[in-house]
C-alpha cells in the first residue's frame, strides 16, 4: 500500500492521539462491546495509526492483518464497479491518502468516476486563496460537477 513521505509524521504526531482521546474517553463501553481479543491497553500504548489498527481494528473484525484490513477498507477493489456519478478529488500533496494509488487506467474505473488529480490541496483543504480561509476550491468544482449531471440528465436543464 502507497504512503505519503509526511504520513508517519502525521500518524505518530496528530492521528494516533486523537483516535487514544477517543478510546480513553469511551474506555468503559468499549470495554463492555469489543471483541475479547481487544487489548484497550495495547490500543492505548500505540505509537502510531498502524499499531492502533493492529491493536483495536484487526482484532475486532477478524481481518488477519493491518495490510489485509486496508486492502478491504481501499476503494480500489470495487472502483470499477461504480455506476453511480461519483467525483473523487486527489491531490499530490495529501498527506493521509497518496495519490499513487490513483486508478488511471479506464478498466480500473466504473463508468460512474470521474477523478480530478491536483498539484496540490493537501487532506481535504483545496483553499482557495492566498490568505487562509474556509472557501474551498473543492467545493466549487463539486458544485460545477452536479449542475453538468443535473443538465445533461434526461429531463435536465441541458436536454
Amino acid at each position: 500500500l502507497k504512503q505519503t513521505p509526511m504520513f508517519p509524521l502525521w500518524s505518530k504526531h496528530f492521528l494516533v492521539h486523537s483516535l487514544k482521546r477517543y478510546v480513553r474517553a469511551n474506555h468503559t463501553e468499549l470495554k463492555l462491546h469489543s471483541s475479547p481479543n481487544v487489548y484497550l491497553d495495547k490500543v492505548l500504548e500505540s505509537q502510531d495509526v498502524r499499531e492502533f489498527d493492529h491493536h483495536a481494528v484487526v482484532p475486532q473484525h477478524g481481518y488477519r492483518d493491518v495490510d489485509d484490513y486496508y486492502t478491504d477498507a481501499s476503494a480500489i477493489r470495487v472502483c470499477n464497479k461504480i455506476c453511480t456519478p461519483t467525483l473523487a478529488i486527489i491531490s499530490d500533496d495529501d498527506p493521509v491518502c497518496s495519490s499513487e494509488g490513483t486508478p488511471t487506467d479506464e478498466k480500473q474505473l466504473g463508468p460512474g468516476v470521474v477523478i480530478v488529480r491536483t498539484s496540490y490541496g493537501g487532506h481535504v483543504a483545496y483553499g482557495q486563496n492566498w490568505v487562509p480561509s474556509r472557501e474551498s476550491w473543492a467545493h466549487d468544482v463539486a458544485l460545477e460537477w452536479f449542475e453538468a449531471l443535473k443538465s445533461s440528465a434526461p429531463g435536465g436543464s441541458g436536454s
